[in-house]
């Protein structure tokens, strides 16, 4: 009979991750992060020496985990939390199957179940982590700020249909009824159909609060009637340290793009300053010299010299982008090889699809935005040099001018002492020249006629000084 309504042991994973160590944060921003993650597995900050067994070095390290069993709020909930360290962030796990047919037993219900159930055992892990019981969705400050997804296994009662059974369990699990799943294709991984949805945000731009609502993971994974149950929680405990893995890739990739759409924004913005900076460069410099000039030339080489130093550092950061997102499709292709090797007859296409999407959208755009932005550091420097340029040429030209004038000066003053003194031999009383010493000049000459051919000389020196 076909029961397309009922599975058997649902079970709910969230992967939720949290950057501990991001890209050029300082210590105190290391500790609030590492106070905040903490924050949503534990009601108290942990104590030091829990927080001690970290090691960003550590590929994969485990810091903390325990059972629902052993909490008494949680006692009768078949589950666990684990918490993991991935080099700069942290990876918590929380699964939970519903609860337990004899809790005082730890007795697993591995009887038939409702699909609705799954939205029940959603609902547990949400208040675990919210540690509030109001709220039907994790709250902003306890979703990852990395990102997260849902991870969802059950076996069917029957041959029932994949695809019908994946989209009531997506239903079941997604928090706005207009989001449609859309299964483009089907994956098979342990004997399991593998079904994956996501909602993607249209705009990138919007704070990360936001974003990470909208961007909606799950996972499905169906395994066939009759296999032991036994074996199946046996397999899905070994794939959840690939599961780990790949996710946080998935996530590290999504999580870098989103923050250089944002850092492109900046850019762009600082790219039309530097823009408008060289027109107005290009205004002034065709004014005549002036002491306004000056005045201009000197403002804006400031304000490049203000944005330089940001616009480097955003151009570094989308650089870094670029590379954070290389490495991790790289990271998540490798992973889906090792857990799907050729001829091994697992097939995670749609899986796969991410990395190739992402290569060819998220990294390539990456790519082209650096490669488009990147002149106007080029721009900036030049700019700078150009008008450096300008002052400087413009200095040795007052410079110059400066020196002619001490010339003029100096020979304005060799002048006025020669008037000077020839004004005093005019007004001193001439005495009686004898005939012989006139004589020998040809004839006396006049003061006048000197002091005439002085001021002739000075006339015919200055324009001459001034044209140099």
């Amino acid at each position: 009979m076909n029961e397309p309504n009922n599975l058997i042991y649902p079970t709910v994973n969230l992967f939720l991750y949290d950057l501990r160590d991001g890209l050029g944060q300082e210590n105190n921003s290391i500790e609030t992060n590492r106070r905040n993650f903490w924050k949503k597995v534990f009601s108290d900050v942990p104590k030091t020496e829990l927080l001690l067994t970290e090691n960003p070095e550590a590929d994969y390290l485990r810091l903390a985990g325990n059972t629902f069993y052993n909490d008494a709020p949680t006692a009768h909930l078949d589950g666990y939390y684990s918490v993991r360290l991935l080099g700069d962030t942290y990876a918590l796990q929380i699964n939970c199957s519903g609860k337990y047919k004899d809790p005082k037993n730890q007795k697993k219900n591995d009887q038939k179940q409702s699909i609705g159930n799954l939205k029940d055992i959603k609902q547990e892990i949400v208040n675990w982590l919210n540690k509030d019981y109001s709220q039907p969705e994790v709250l902003s400050e306890k979703r990852g700020t990395i990102g997260q997804t849902w991870v969802v296994w059950a076996q069917k009662v029957d041959s029932q249909e994949d695809r019908q059974i994946a989209e009531k369990c997506c239903q079941q699990l997604i928090p706005n009824p207009k989001w449609k799943p859309n299964f483009q294709e089907h994956g098979q991984w342990l004997s399991a159909g593998v079904f994956e949805y996501w909602h993607l945000p249209s705009n990138w731009s919007k704070d990360w609060d936001q974003f990470s609502q909208e961007n909606y993971h799950i996972i499905i994974m169906l395994f066939p009637a009759g296999k032991s149950l036994d074996k199946v929680r046996e397999d899905m405990a070994n794939a959840y340290k690939h599961l780990t893995h790949l996710l946080y890739y998935r996530h590290k990739v999504l999580w870098s793009y989103w923050q250089s759409r944002r850092k492109k924004v900046q850019l762009k913005e600082r790219y039309e300053i530097i823009k408008k900076l060289i027109d107005r460069g290009i205004e002034y410099s065709e004014k005549l010299p002036s002491q306004s000039l000056f005045k201009d030339l000197e403002s804006i080489l400031k304000e490049a010299l203000n944005v330089a130093p940001k616009y480097s550092f955003d151009l570094n950061f989308l650089d870094a982008q670029s590379y954070t997102i290389r490495v991790n499709i790289d990271n998540y292709q490798k992973r889906l090889k090792y857990i799907a090797p050729e001829d091994s007859g697992i097939n995670l296409k749609n899986l796969q699809q991410f990395s190739s999407f992402a290569e060819e959208k998220y990294w390539q755009q990456v790519k082209t935005d650096y490669a488009i932005l990147s002149p106007g550091l080029q721009l900036l420097e030049n700019l700078n040099k150009t008008i450096n340029g300008i002052i400087a040429i413009e200095q040795t030209k007052r410079d110059r001018s400066l020196n002619q004038t001490m010339i003029i000066v100096g020979i304005g003053l060799g002048a006025s002492q020669i008037t000077t003194l020839v004004m005093i031999a005019q007004n001193r009383p001439e005495p009686e020249t004898p005939f012989y010493q006139t004589s020998a000049f040809g004839g006396g000459i006049s003061t006048g006629i000197l002091t005439s051919a002085i001021a002739t000389l000075i006339i015919a020196i200055l324009p001459r000084i001034f044209r140099k």
